[in-house]
């Protein structure tokens, strides 16, 4: 590099020469620590980088692991709700969902406990019907064949009368079985469909409480008047019947019951509705571990083939069983 400079006072003149690299050298030097500073930023970078991704991961991967060891039945502990915001509310949204998958789960167990438990006590109650009611008719029917026998030759008025209190007796005991059968099995439903047999179950609440005015509505014929499936027909039949006796048994200033059945090309709606004083909407947990298994049988019954039932209870309104079946 050449510079120059007058030398102030005189004619004479101040050169300087001097090399690139005695010049540049103190730049070299700021060079060099720029560029590790540079170098050190950059790995300072990725290490930090590294850190978070791996804070990011870590909580991802324990997801994954926790997703894949919750199979029912196990012991499932909350993860810790840590990481990005994001990740935070993925994490508190999968906690809930196995928390809730858990309690149904339990929920379901003692459903199916104490399902079992009603069935041991329905036929408990039908063998003690029987042998109560039934058996004891059918002895006594064969009691007075045996006097009305002896009967016959000695004193035939006698045993007209006998014969008129068998024909009495035949009669009780053929209603009682039909009775039974008709608990297990309804025959109207079979025989004369569903919009029939839900028009009986208002007729049989009307006559045990008078008070009750009961309707039965059918908006539209189903399939042009073909029939349902039989198991679709029954499990609709069993929700109304169990909507009607919770009426019987907890609804006791009910005035009004309407029962409403609609059909459209997919679906098939039922709605009992009552003008009670309504209550609380059912906790179906709550009610299996009290032992109550009307509501969440009825919920069981519409999931059982594909479909929901909401209960919705007002004072004002009153309590409402909607349920919906696919066609």
């Amino acid at each position: 590099m050449l510079s120059y400079a007058q030398i102030p006072g005189t004619q004479e003149v101040l050169v300087l020469i001097q090399s690139w690299s005695l010049l540049f050298t103190p730049a070299l030097n700021y060079q060099v620590l720029l560029v590790g500073l540079l170098v050190c930023g950059t790995l300072l970078s990725l290490l930090m980088l590294s850190v978070s991704i791996g804070r990011i991961l870590q909580p991802i991967k324990e997801l994954v692991d926790s997703a894949q060891s919750a199979v029912p039945g196990s012991i499932f502990h909350p993860l810790p709700e840590r990481g990005p915001s994001e990740l935070h509310a993925l994490t508190a949204s999968f906690n809930q969902m196995v928390i809730q998958l858990a309690e149904q789960q339990t929920a379901l167990r003692q459903f199916a406990q104490q399902a079992l438990l009603s069935q041991e006590e329905e036929r408990q109650r039908l063998s003690l019907e029987l042998h109560d009611g039934t058996v004891q008719d059918l002895v006594g029917l064969a009691q007075r064949l045996e006097l009305c026998r002896s009967e016959m030759e000695s004193n035939p008025g006698r045993a007209k009368i006998r014969l008129d209190e068998l024909r009495g007796l035949a009669q009780s005991t053929i209603n009682e079985v039909r009775q039974i059968s008709n608990a297990l099995r309804p025959s109207v439903l079979q025989d004369l469909g569903l919009p029939a047999a839900l028009g009986v179950l208002c007729q049989e609440l009307k006559q045990s409480m008078p008070a009750i005015q009961c309707e039965s509505r059918l908006n539209e014929l189903p399939m042009n008047g073909r029939r349902l499936q039989p198991d679709i027909e029954l499990a609709i039949f069993r929700v109304a019947q169990e909507a009607l006796t919770n009426i019987r048994k907890h609804a006791q200033q009910v005035t009004q019951v309407q029962i409403w059945l609609n059909f459209d090309e997919q679906f098939v709606y039922l709605d009992v509705h009552d003008n009670g004083q309504g209550t609380e909407k059912p906790n179906i947990s709550q009610l299996v571990r009290n032992g109550h298994l009307g509501y969440a049988g009825m919920y069981e019954r519409a999931r059982l083939f594909g479909g929901k039932l909401e209960v919705t209870s007002t004072p004002v309104s009153g309590t409402s069983i909607q349920m919906k079946l696919p066609r």
